[in-house]
Order: structure tokens, then C-alpha cells, then sequence
């Protein structure tokens, strides 16, 4: 998935939940999570995770 669709399918959830769409978009673009999240990934890749949540 590209990270363009990837922003507007996390848009589209926030929207679905009813999000303060605005602060959420704001959040998402600014890229401040971005670090921890790349820590997440490398923690469960270390832990020997693979798949997908979608895909369990």
C-alpha cells in the first residue's frame, strides 16, 4: 500500500469513528508518531511477527 493511501484509509477510519476529523488529519500529516511507530514495527519484527492484522 502506498503511504498516500494508507494517510486516506487512516482519514477515512477516523472519519467512521466520528473523529474531530481536522485535529486527527492534522496529527496524521505532521508525521510526530512517526518514530515511535517505526519502534513498533521493530520491536515485533524482533519479536518474529509477519503478518499482517488484515490479513489474520
Amino acid at each position: 500500500m502506498e503511504t498516500v493511501d494508507a494517510l486516506s484509509l487512516f482519514s477515512q477510519y477516523a472519519t467512521d469513528m466520528q473523529s474531530d476529523q481536522e485535529v486527527f488529519d492534522s496529527c496524521l500529516s505532521s508525521g510526530k508518531y512517526i518514530p515511535e511507530i517505526k519502534n513498533d514495527l521493530d520491536d515485533g519484527r524482533d519479536y518474529g511477527l509477519q503478518e499482517r492484522l488484515d490479513s489474520l
